[in-house]
């Protein structure tokens, strides 16, 4: 019994070694001109970093942080994408429900690999009340360009 115990525990243990070994890598910078949303949080227009925790796949956890703000960072979940274009330019893509804005993509900068954020509860809330108005509006795309943090 014991045995078993300390066989699950050490197997539990040597799956974790790749997270501990996570790092940050190609971090891009760049100035976003409008208010927008991560998630459920509300963030000013300004000049912000996005990093990503690298663990071995082009999916993961993106954290997004306002250089002239004191607060913590923004964490985000995505997936990962392949460009089809490696030459594209580093941006970050916007779904923009009348003035409303949702950070939807993290394109370049990372290598090949772009991320998809997984829409929020309030971007899936504010598309539902947006379909359902007399007059449809479909989402529009905006997107602002960055560039690697040095640049």
């Amino acid at each position: 019994m014991k045995l078993s115990i300390f066989a699950t525990a050490t197997l539990l243990g040597l799956s974790l070694v790749p997270l501990a070994h996570a790092q940050v890598t190609s971090p891009i910078r760049g100035n976003i001109p409008f208010d927008f949303q991560v998630g459920d949080t509300v963030l000013p227009a300004g000049t912000y970093v996005v990093s990503r925790l690298s663990i071995t796949n082009p999916q993961g956890v993106l954290t997004l942080r306002g250089v002239d703000q004191k607060k913590g960072r923004t964490i985000m979940f995505s997936t990962g994408v392949m460009q089809g274009n490696s030459g594209q330019n580093t941006k970050l893509v916007f779904h923009r429900y009348g003035s409303t804005y949702f950070l939807s993509q993290v394109l370049g900068g990372f290598g090949q690999n772009g991320n998809v954020l997984y829409p929020s509860k309030a971007e899936r809330v504010t598309a539902r009340q947006m379909a359902a108005l007399a007059k449809p509006r479909n989402v529009e795309l905006a997107s602002v360009s960055f560039s690697p943090v040095g640049e």
